[in-house]
């Protein structure tokens, strides 16, 4: 009995360590659920915009007769499928012709009104890339965390910008120093002024006029609204 009841003691520490170890194990190789793939978007987005300049918030010639004021938010996954089938075409063919010039306006649909991705949008703005940083966080925008976009993950997004100038450096820099949070603020004062609805707009300015389109307006509608003012 003194063998067995002294056997008891030296079973459970053996027991301990193995679950320790064990734990160690999980903790190093982690849960199997996160992916280390590379972001979606990065090619499109590059297709999409390389070779047009960009200053700030614009993509497009400072000589195009119409200018385009696209109001989204970035955090927004309806917000994301508009943006992705809608602006890549726009781009294509009004931006690149130099008939167009379009500025992204970042515009809070939730209760939220200033989003971290906003201001890491406006920060890559500084280096004349918000708009491709914009197209991949929307292009991955179901991969993001569950428990919020974060600024791990907003880096993760800016080192994949394609483009040797783009610095991720110099975009955490922006980000810090609140001057993308100033540009932010801006817009949110500005689509409070027009009291848009909970979705993405457009406002279409030309010599003809001013076109203010909510509701997240179709291709079609755009150029529609394009040519009225044209």
């Amino acid at each position: 009995m003194e063998l067995r009841s002294r056997a008891f003691p030296i079973l459970g520490l053996g027991l301990s360590a193995v679950l320790m170890a064990w734990a160690i194990f999980a903790i190093a190789v982690g849960d199997g659920n996160r992916s280390n793939a590379e972001p979606l978007g990065i090619a499109d987005a590059q297709q999409t915009f390389a070779g047009i300049l960009q200053d700030g918030n614009q993509i497009g010639s400072n000589e195009a007769p119409v200018s385009i004021s696209l109001f989204t938010d970035l955090q927004c996954p309806s917000c994301a499928d508009w943006f992705l089938e809608t602006i890549p075409p726009l781009v294509a063919s009004e931006v690149r012709n130099d008939d167009v010039a379009l500025q992204l306006r970042h515009f809070s649909v939730g209760p939220i009104p200033r989003s971290v991705s906003a201001i890491a949008a406006s920060a890559a703005g500084e280096q004349g890339d918000q708009w491709q940083y914009a197209y991949i966080l929307m292009a991955n925008i179901d991969q993001a965390p569950q428990q919020g976009i974060d600024i791990d993950y907003l880096r993760d997004v800016a080192a994949s910008v394609p483009g040797q100038r783009f610095d991720p450096i110099e975009w955490a820099d922006a980000y810090q120093s609140g001057r993308a949070e100033d540009i932010v603020d801006v817009d949110r004062a500005l689509s409070d002024s027009m009291r848009l609805t909970a979705e993405s707009a457009v406002v279409v300015d030309g010599p003809g006029g001013s076109k203010q389109l909510e509701g997240s307006p179709s291709l079609e509608q755009i150029r529609a609204a394009i040519e009225s003012v044209r």
